[in-house]
């Protein structure tokens, strides 16, 4: 598969700084090279000529993957048994993957206005897997065992860069009479690095190290009395110079971020689940079940911001963890390179429970339209987090994020997303005919701000906050449809019918001051359209 993204009409970054710096005698460009115009932004309108000179035109960014796999199967029933027939899979694997990115350098530069940092990709990986499955009916049509059955399975693996690696799952299935069914699974499983993890180029970022104190080889962090003597003269420190040195405030610092990392292992999760189900024979159309969760990935694949990187360096006290080696200081003892690519970052643990409600009825003639029936459809779903938590060293204290922002959960580790402790979804639709009604409740529990947690157990993540606890959301969608035969539709809805707004987050953000993809971030918006099937 080969591609390219082509963008329009942006803005260069070096001419808009360049456009913006005028002699105040001559009204014309201090650095008049590249026919530069200048330009007021504060103006009522920008001149044509000064936009020509900022627009950028086409810039693309190019793509390639290519994907081969060999496979080899066998499948099938293999013999009946009293129960049923016993289900077998056995089959050979092999997978290679290459694929490339390649940003304009302007993106690469971020010399684009209004565009993040992009880097070029370029690698490929193969897979070499043998594996074999069954499903097995032990009892079936018996007192307590309306069915009993046992899932298992084994997956050799053999990665290029990861080497080898196991995965496994059994699980087993059971119908004590027709309405209620247990299940219950263990799963081990593994995630090789990605192309992208283990060769992304770099983004080499000038900045500074504003708050001197991250380095805790500074004389005011006391590094003597916490233990950091080795571990500061191990990164370059004069040994007479620990618990004298004096980090500066606002050292010149190079950052290269964001790159792969060919020593990343791979990820392991170990998974349990078990849950049951109810389908009642004297309330039809009723369904509930309830699911128990634990899944916990070991060298989970992730990035952390420098000033966490840098703090999980110095709670490993071993100057070749993978977050120590990268600290590269200067004569001075400061700090003025550090790469921070993607790191294992121990561990991940979740544990929760979901239960999930369905309940379909009929309404009868008098609540339908002439002509035809009506129905309602309930369905609940919702979710308890119990823990969801990353232990970013072996020897780091776990930090719990599960119903937490901020602090901790942002700056000890770059979660990706803000999990509540409660959330619900629930969705009541009518049916009648041709005409669908629906109105859907999110419902999205409160969350509690980390900092106080963070400043008692993981002082060094800790920093002064206005930050304030987070009231719970309710979003509300009104929707509806009509069918015009087999044919046509028209349809249409109103969401977030309150307009609830979302919470404002500061530090504990996760983009543009607030978390979007758990709040909403457009208010109150109305859609129509009509669909014709051929």
């Amino acid at each position: 598969m080969r591609g390219e993204s082509i963008t329009a009409n942006a803005a260069y970054g070096d001419r808009f700084e360049q456009a913006l710096l005028v002699d105040p005698h001559t009204g014309e460009c201090v650095d008049q090279s590249n026919g530069c115009v200048p330009f007021n932004p504060f103006g009522l309108a920008i001149p044509d000529d000064a936009l020509a000179f900022l627009r950028t035109g086409d810039i693309s960014e190019t793509y390639a993957l290519d994907e081969d796999i060999v496979n080899v199967a066998i499948t099938g029933d293999v013999m009946e048994l009293p129960a049923g027939p016993l289900g077998f899979a056995v089959g050979l694997e092999w997978r290679e993957l290459s694929s490339s990115f390649e940003p304009d350098p302007n993106f690469v530069d971020e010399n684009a206005l209004g565009f993040t940092a992009s880097s070029p990709v370029s690698g490929s990986l193969d897979v070499a897997e043998i594996f074999v499955e069954a499903l097995v009916p032990v009892l079936a049509g018996m007192d307590f065992a309306d069915y009993l059955g046992i899932e298992a399975g084994y997956r050799y693996s053999d990665y290029r860069f990861s080497g080898v690696a196991d995965n496994w799952k059994a699980g087993v299935d059971w119908s004590p009479v027709p309405a209620v069914r247990f299940r219950a699974m263990a799963q081990r499983a593994i995630r090789a690095p990605n192309i992208d993890e283990l060769f992304r180029q770099p983004v080499v970022q000038p900045t500074a190290l504003f708050d001197a104190t991250v380095d805790q080889c500074t004389a005011s962090e006391d590094p003597v009395g916490n233990g950091l003597s080795d571990l500061c003269v191990a990164q370059g420190i004069p040994p007479d110079q620990v618990g004298v040195f004096e980090a500066q405030e606002s050292f010149p610092l190079i950052v290269i971020e964001n790159g792969g990392n060919t020593d990343l292992e791979p990820e392991t999760a170990d998974t349990v689940t078990a849950g049951v189900i109810f389908q009642p024979d004297f309330l039809p159309g009723f369904a509930l079940s309830i699911d128990y969760y634990e899944i916990e990935i070991d060298n989970a694949v992730g990035s952390t911001p420098l000033e966490g990187a840098l703090g999980l360096c110095f709670d490993s006290r071993d100057a070749q963890s993978q977050f120590c080696r990268p600290v590269v200081r200067a004569s001075s003892g400061d700090i003025a390179e550090y790469t921070n690519p993607q790191f294992n970052l121990a561990t991940l643990r979740v544990e929760g429970v979901d239960v999930a409600l369905n309940y379909n009825f009929d309404l009868g003639s008098a609540f339908a339209l002439p002509g035809a029936d009506a129905s309602l459809a309930l369905q609940v779903l919702g979710n308890h987090a119990i823990e969801n938590s990353v232990q970013a060293t072996p020897t780091s204290t776990p930090i719990d994020c599960a119903g937490y922002y901020a602090g901790g959960c942002k700056f000890g580790v770059d979660l990706s997303q803000i999990v509540p402790e409660y959330r619900a979804s629930t969705r009541l639709t009518y049916y009648s005919g041709p005409l669908t009604l629906a109105l859907h409740w999110q419902w999205i529990g409160e969350l509690a701000t980390h900092l106080d947690v963070t400043c008692q157990e993981t002082p060094q993540f800790c920093y002064p906050s206005e930050l304030d606890d987070i009231d719970s959301r309710n979003y509300f969608e009104l929707s509806g449809r009509f069918d015009f035969g087999e044919h046509g539709e028209i349809y249409g809805g109103i969401s977030n019918l309150t307009e609830e707004k979302p919470p404002l987050m500061g530090f504990g953000q996760i983009q543009s001051n607030t978390a979007p993809a758990l709040y909403d971030v457009f208010g109150r918006r109305y859609f129509l359209g009509f669909r014709y099937r051929m």
